[in-house]
């Protein structure tokens, strides 16, 4: 007897994280072609959207200064199909969308 998965759609998946009222469950694949690193997966559970997803702050003013550990670039989350996420222990990770492999127990699909 062969167990059936459910499946969901990456669009709806979005849709509901960016909603943030309920904690969500996230499996996926890591990746950084910078570095040439990845292919770990990782399996997230209880975590959230970071707000900065929705309200991306903008690149410091030449005359502001960066506090420490803070980048100064504007991360570009849907330019680069990347989203952060909060970590039920209140660690930031980012996660590109098309590496999602479930979310809620449902495999993802594009």
């Amino acid at each position: 007897m062969t167990m059936q998965m459910d499946i969901i759609r990456l669009s709806e998946v979005l849709k509901i994280i960016g909603d943030k009222a309920q904690p969500f469950d996230l499996v996926y694949c890591t990746a950084d072609l910078k570095k040439g690193t990845g292919g770990e997966i990782k399996v997230r559970n209880g975590c959230r959207l970071s707000s900065k997803n929705i309200n991306e702050e903008a690149a410091p003013q030449p005359n502001e200064t960066v506090p420490a550990g803070k980048s100064s670039k504007k991360p570009n989350h849907f330019e680069n199909a990347t989203r952060n996420i909060i970590k039920a222990n209140g660690q930031v990770r980012t996660v590109h969308i098309f590496l999602i492999l479930q979310f809620n127990g449902k495999k993802v699909i594009i």
